[in-house]
């Protein structure tokens, strides 16, 4: 099973928390499929959307993977219409975002935020044990986590639409 999961922080602690996921992988607690940076800089007019293949290995999937996530959960509206460019029409809910999550994420990006964006193997995530451990590793700092399991059927699909190997 495969889980998205999804750490929200503040800006300034992006490097930490991606060190944090490389320990957990380096540890063999998580196998990352993709991964993802999304910040939004104080004084930016937006948020950045920053791919993190050196922490995915050779999980990941195609570039258009994080972009298409990124617009569904950040700009429903506008892509309403023009999301079936690879090939079938597609949701939040294909991509492992929840509506709960995409309304927490919307809410919750201001300016010096973060989130970091997970694809991995769902053991961990789903155990509970993540949460654990971040809040082991992390000692005080605040980081919150949202997180969705996916069905084997799910997994799948994303696997087929963006060349996930």
């Amino acid at each position: 099973m495969a889980a998205l999961t999804v750490w929200l922080f503040d800006d300034d602690r992006a490097y930490e928390v991606i060190h944090t996921v490389t320990e957990f992988k380096r540890r063999d607690l998580v196998d990352v499929y993709d991964a993802a940076l999304v910040r939004w800089s104080e004084g930016s007019e937006r948020a950045e959307l920053t791919p993190l293949p050196e922490l995915a290995g050779d999980h990941r999937f195609n570039d258009s993977f994080w972009s298409r996530l990124f617009g569904l959960v950040f700009f429903p509206a506008s892509l309403g219409v023009g999301v079936a460019a690879a090939g079938a029409s597609l949701r939040n809910e294909d991509l492992g975002i929840t509506p709960t999550m995409a309304a927490t994420l919307r809410d919750e990006m201001q300016p010096g935020q973060a989130a970091l964006f997970v694809y991995s193997s769902g053991a961990f995530a789903k155990s509970g044990d993540m949460e654990d451990e971040i809040k082991k590793t992390r000692k005080g700092v605040p980081t919150r986590l949202l997180s969705s399991n996916l069905d084997e059927d799910q997994d799948v699909h994303l696997q087929e639409v963006f060349g996930r190997t």
